[in-house]
């Protein structure tokens, strides 16, 4: 189980940030393909934002394609080395603040305020009592107009039907599935607008899930759910014929 113990002793101070990420982005052909070629086509209806709350940056995998859709963002992350990190990469971004936690409380970004909350590909590690302190906080510093794009595990629902899934989980929490994240949502005063379970990794496994939230306005209309276990027959996709774009160097 990947408690906040395990999360702050793993990212602050036993992995080597030297790529600053980018080896978690190599199926894709690097991170800026895969942000264009998998993230921002589910998110090109809510970009630009104009306050951008990101939780679990790292050293901004994803940051460095939010800062320019918005005008304040807030990092807020469970490692020290990876705030000072993220503060000494985008020191040239007076519009962004870098703060750490303690991995359960968001008291650092202002209430009612916030047009996205993003994260992905962090809170796959969060058990679900980070994930129970956290949507209720969520849901409180979004704005009346606000979403929040959350990717988290689904090894809840998987549990032991897939031979070896633990083994393959890539160090999913195991406490979190779909079902149990909409609920929270729902009991915490929010709705799901879309949750996608997709697979990571090479046997299909539907060991993750995107799930797209607000607040409950009271014009509530029934969440899509989608089941793709296609989603690393995207990644190829995406390495084959979109990642050599990103390596163009353009003209002068």
């Amino acid at each position: 189980m990947q408690d906040t113990n395990w999360n702050r002793q793993i990212w602050d101070g036993v992995y080597n940030w030297t790529t600053q990420g980018e080896e978690w982005s190599a199926a894709w052909g690097g991170s800026e393909p895969q942000w264009f070629g998998a993230i921002y086509p589910r998110l090109h209806r809510l970009l630009p934002a104009s306050r951008i709350l990101e939780i679990a940056p790292g050293m901004g995998r994803w940051t460095k394609f939010l800062l320019p859709l918005c005008r304040n963002y807030v990092g807020v992350d469970i490692s020290l080395e990876c705030v000072r990190g993220c503060q000494r990469i985008f020191a040239d971004a007076p519009h962004a603040r870098f703060v750490q936690n303690d991995g359960y409380s968001l008291s650092e970004a202002e209430d009612h305020s916030f047009d996205l909350v993003f994260s992905f590909d962090s809170l796959v590690h969060a058990e679900l009592d980070v994930l129970q302190s956290y949507i209720p906080q969520i849901l409180q510093k979004l704005n009346e107009r606000g979403v929040a794009f959350l990717h988290h595990s689904n090894m809840g629902a998987v549990g032991t039907g897939v031979e070896n899934a633990g083994e393959r989980s890539s160090l999913r929490a195991l406490s979190v599935s779909q079902q149990n994240i909409e609920d929270l949502i729902v009991d915490s005063g929010g709705r799901v607008i879309i949750q996608e379970v997709i697979d990571w990794g090479p046997d299909k496994i539907p060991q993750d899930c995107l799930t797209l939230l607000a607040k409950d306005t009271g014009q509530q209309t029934e969440p899509l759910h989608l089941y793709n276990l296609r989603f690393m027959e995207e990644c190829e996709t995406i390495k084959q014929f979109q990642a050599p774009y990103s390596w163009i160097d353009k003209p002068h």
